[in-house]
């Protein structure tokens, strides 16, 4: 899964594309870039550039178009012939395109700044609340799940639009009752399988108010896996949509912080915590922006389109859910 974008996007967006393009570029015996691709592509349709295993780049065409593929920031564009020009002459002005790349903002930011200026603010003219829970647990169940703390930002208010609200457990009996209140949308990554039932229980709350949750609930997850036909992790899903990455390394990275703040209470332990669970709804707030101002992913030379409808369609869908009421218990360990 890739971010496509066009020339123009790409010089206006704070990205690594155009170096990287230049970097494989400037160590080829060729004057023109049009020479490099037609080398290139002269025995295959398809030629990757690696950094030890690590694959960097990637070069395909099929009868009419070229594909150029940015495999560490998951980007790619889709063109014919007459664009290979236009690269040629951005990459002898690298130092304006370096320049202009610092200056801009980043994919997240244009995002952020979009819903801030009241484009994305609203789904169907209701403001929506994100948020993300952590939990420990003794075996990989939804009933041993342990709630530890969650964040949560909301779109209500615009002046405190990005105001992070941190939840531990004391709190979190009370955040609970505001989101069953709550009269509009709630969003989550997998929460209608995880966060949503976890919580319920943690306070000795049923499947009435469960139903309430996951009826006001829009899950990316759901959507994504009701596209593909795969299960996709939070941390893959925003490292291609929106080059976000989380904080530490895995879960257990995060337990085993947690536990030695327990022991120690050492707040620089705290704060590294803390920062993990709010950096995750940041993340989750960026998957769902992009959705809801793309209405379609790209799968290598494929796209699939998604009306509003259909997005809020399938995180409702009834179906889905049925079909696969055996693997809930695992599914909320794809965060």
């Amino acid at each position: 899964m890739y971010k496509r974008m066009t020339i123009n996007q790409l010089q206006e967006t704070n990205t690594w594309f155009f170096k990287n393009v230049h970097d494989i570029f400037s160590k080829q015996w060729y004057t023109h870039f049009q020479e490099f691709m037609d080398k290139m592509l002269d025995e295959s349709q398809s030629h990757y550039f690696f950094n030890s295993w690590r694959p960097l780049f990637r070069i395909q065409q099929n009868d009419t178009e070229f594909r150029l593929v940015d495999e560490v920031d998951k980007i790619e564009i889709i063109t014919d012939a007459d664009w290979i020009n236009q690269v040629h002459n951005i990459l002898k002005n690298m130092r304006l395109v370096n320049k202009a790349a610092n200056e801009n903002k980043t994919i997240i930011e244009w995002l952020f700044q979009k819903c801030m200026n009241w484009d994305l603010q609203f789904i169907m003219d209701k403001p929506f609340v994100t948020y993300d829970i952590e939990t420990t647990y003794t075996w990989e169940s939804l009933s041993s799940q342990h709630f530890e703390m969650a964040y949560s930002v909301s779109t209500q208010d615009v002046s405190k639009w990005l105001q992070y609200n941190y939840i531990d457990r004391v709190s979190m009996h009370r955040y609970v009752d505001y989101l069953l209140e709550y009269p509009w949308w709630i969003i989550g990554y997998n929460h209608i399988w995880f966060d949503n039932p976890v919580i319920i229980q943690n306070i000795w709350y049923g499947q009435t108010e469960l139903d309430i949750l996951n009826m006001k609930s829009i899950d990316p997850f759901l959507l994504l896996h009701k596209l593909l036909k795969r299960r996709l992790k939070l941390t893959k899903v925003a490292e291609s949509l929106v080059s976000m990455w989380k904080t530490l390394e895995s879960w257990a990275e995060w337990s085993k912080l947690l536990q030695d703040w327990k022991e120690t209470w050492d707040e620089k332990l705290l704060r590294k915590v803390k920062n993990y669970c709010k950096n995750d709804v940041r993340i989750t707030l960026g998957v769902f922006l992009y959705l809801l101002e793309h209405k379609k992913i790209h799968i290598e030379w494929e796209s699939k389109e998604f009306t509003l409808e259909q997005m809020i369609e399938r995180w409702w869908s009834k179906q889905l859910q049925s079909t696969e009421d055996t693997e809930t218990s695992q599914s909320g360990f794809f965060r």
